[in-house]
């Protein structure tokens, strides 16, 4: 936070849900709660002071990533807030170990579900609820969902990224499955899932906003154009050999 944001790291109040408070306590953050579940957020003055209380884009963008990479460990989510005058609301991914695994999930409805989320709904979803119930929000958060639909949502974008950071570790990664006692066929079959999840996860994922938000296929063609994938799924175990 210091680095990124020169927050005081003493002066700063960390959530998530799993473990409650990391930093500072949960004044500030039930006060925003508050304000979220007993306001109406269609009334644009209610909006504003909204926008004053938390960074409503960096909110978007971190549930958009963890909706979309279907992260089903949806605990691990947190948000921070230094303690200043003009101080607001933000959130910060720490762990996806849990995602990138399932392309026909609905973490959408998942995270927004008023009866909580989480193994067996444990965790509160009211923030998530309440927000989208607001035209405003839902109008910003389709706005930076088809911003990213064509760069870090886009499965060619993705593919190639994840293979060029393959080619970089792909030297190491032999003596690294026989230091920990993984087989080959192992390694090969998480890539091959990453690689199934990365190229079928937009068809699954335009259906489950067109549900949500209750488009028409033409509202959804313009919002989340049909992707056609291109990159080819690469033989892993081929590159990895190059270096024995």
């Amino acid at each position: 936070l210091n680095t990124y944001h020169n927050a005081d790291k003493d002066n700063v109040d960390i959530i998530s849900f799993g473990h409650g408070v990391h930093s500072g306590n949960y004044s500030e953050y039930y006060k925003l709660k508050s304000f979220v579940t007993g306001r109406n957020l269609n009334d644009p003055a209610n909006w504003e002071k909204l926008n004053e209380m938390m960074d409503v884009d960096n909110m978007i963008d971190t549930y958009l990533m963890h909706i979309y990479y279907s992260n089903y460990d949806t605990v691990n989510i947190k948000w921070w807030k230094e303690k200043t005058e003009d101080g607001k609301w933000r959130w910060f991914v720490y762990d996806l170990d849990y995602a990138i695994y399932v392309p026909a999930q609905n973490n959408l409805r998942l995270i927004t579900n008023p009866a909580g989320h989480g193994v067996n709904n444990y965790f509160d979803s009211s923030l998530a609820y309440n927000l989208m119930k607001s035209q405003f929000f839902r109008q910003r958060f389709l706005e930076r969902l088809s911003d990213y639909w064509g760069t870090i949502f886009n499965s060619d974008n993705l593919l190639t990224y994840w293979y060029s950071q393959f080619e970089i570790i792909a030297p190491e990664v032999s003596d690294n499955l026989s230091r920990w006692g993984i087989s080959r066929s192992h390694f090969a079959a998480e890539m091959h899932q990453a690689y199934d999840f990365i190229s079928r996860r937009p068809a699954y994922f335009r259906q489950m906003v067109k549900s949500y938000f209750g488009l028409s296929s033409e509202e959804l063609d313009r919002l989340l154009p049909p992707q056609t994938i291109t990159v080819k799924e690469l033989n892993v175990l081929e590159v990895i050999d190059r270096y024995k």
